[in-house]
């Protein structure tokens, strides 16, 4: 990603940081091999990810893992079909509770303000997030061929833009506005467990006066509904998805996939049941007790649509009882063929991810 033209300072100070790990580069004397010694336990990383070196390329790729949003991105120019193009469209996160949402914790960036039926997933901040220094060295910083590099060689990419943090983080001052807020996001390991209401405040302000244009493009839209969301993806085709039949997958199970279209179904039962008996009614009805003679109905040509549609009834009858028989059946088959290429694949020596993502493509006819 290349950088924002906003890349001077944080938007908080370093007394108002929520974390202030150290992320100062240890001496290179003392690593070995890019690690440090086996009884070294200041070996730099980003804080709170012990696995994630403090080098540029390293902390970039960890970033984009963490907060970009590539397929939403794709579908911003659409997005205001499916959702209310306002940063501000953000339920607190009491007014989820209240609507009956179960708040889910998920580390997939594009999902944080997706919602679901009775579930929204929201992302916890990443704690680097939080500290000050981390984003003045790596998200406020623009260095050029003469600038002394703080933590080792230049990086392939200056800049990791500073944008799509600044819009997770305003994100943020929208879900917590309140003490209740904050005992939620506690409750639910959105913030650290130590972080007071005083010190939130103080932290958030910097982002909540954010205006859209200092933000992604993501983030010019706030709370996004699941099942729009896959009907933009079948529509528009993203680049980088596997599977264009949805966003996200929310069934992973066969009986849970079908109990959709109980109610459905249910709806079309009565709605025909209702229509049949009103037909009854209407041809045991006598044609002299019509109350209105000039539009008396041919009897014959009543009994006739009758029984079109009556024989229409039953074969859409049997057309439902035919996919909730076999539907499953297929789904099952599907799914043996799908580890049988698994399985060919695997022979032939290929990593696991590998074979998985050959068989995919094979089975999406790529």
């Amino acid at each position: 990603m290349l950088p924002s033209s906003n890349c001077d300072r944080p938007p908080f100070t370093r007394c108002e940081a929520l974390n202030t790990d150290s992320i100062q580069s240890a001496d290179p004397a003392s690593m070995v091999r890019g690690g440090g010694t086996d009884c070294d336990e200041s070996f730099p990383h980003v804080p709170d990810y012990p696995l994630v070196p403090l080098d540029y390329d390293s902390v970039n790729t960890f970033l984009s893992r963490e907060l970009e949003t590539r397929v939403l991105d794709q579908l911003y120019e659409s997005l205001w079909i499916v959702s209310r193009m306002s940063g501000d469209n953000i339920d607190q996160l009491h007014a989820n509770e209240l609507k009956s949402r179960r708040i889910i914790l998920s580390e997939d960036p594009a999902m944080h303000l997706v919602w679901f039926g009775t579930r929204i997933f929201i992302k916890p901040i990443p704690v680097a997030l939080l500290n000050h220094d981390f984003w003045n060295t790596f998200l406020t910083q623009e260095l050029t061929e003469q600038d002394p590099a703080p933590l080792g060689d230049l990086p392939s990419q200056r800049c990791f833009d500073q944008k799509i943090a600044l819009g997770f983080m305003r994100s943020y001052s929208r879900l917590i506005k309140h003490r209740s807020d904050l005992e939620v996001a506690i409750e639910k390991r959105l913030v650290p467990a130590n972080v007071t209401w005083l010190a939130w405040c103080r932290f958030i302000a910097g982002f909540q006066r954010l205006r859209d244009e200092e933000v992604a493009n993501r983030y010019h839209f706030g709370q996004l509904r699941l099942t729009r969301l896959n009907f933009l993806v079948r529509i528009l085709r993203p680049k980088g998805m596997r599977n264009h039949r949805h966003y996200k997958e929310m069934y992973w199970d066969t009986g849970s996939y079908l109990e959709r279209f109980f109610a459905p179904f249910l709806f079309i039962f009565a709605s025909l049941s209702l229509a049949l008996s009103a037909w009854q009614v209407i041809l045991g009805l006598p044609l002299d007790q019509v109350a209105v003679t000039q539009f008396r109905m041919n009897v014959v040509t009543m009994k006739r649509a009758a029984w079109n549609f009556g024989l229409l009834v039953l074969v859409l009858l049997a057309i439902c009882w035919a996919l909730l028989i076999f539907s499953p059946l297929v789904y099952l088959s599907a799914q043996v063929q799908f580890g049988y290429k698994l399985k060919r694949f695997q022979k032939r020596n290929m990593k696991p991810e590998e074979s998985i993502s050959q068989a995919k493509d094979e089975e999406n006819g790529r």
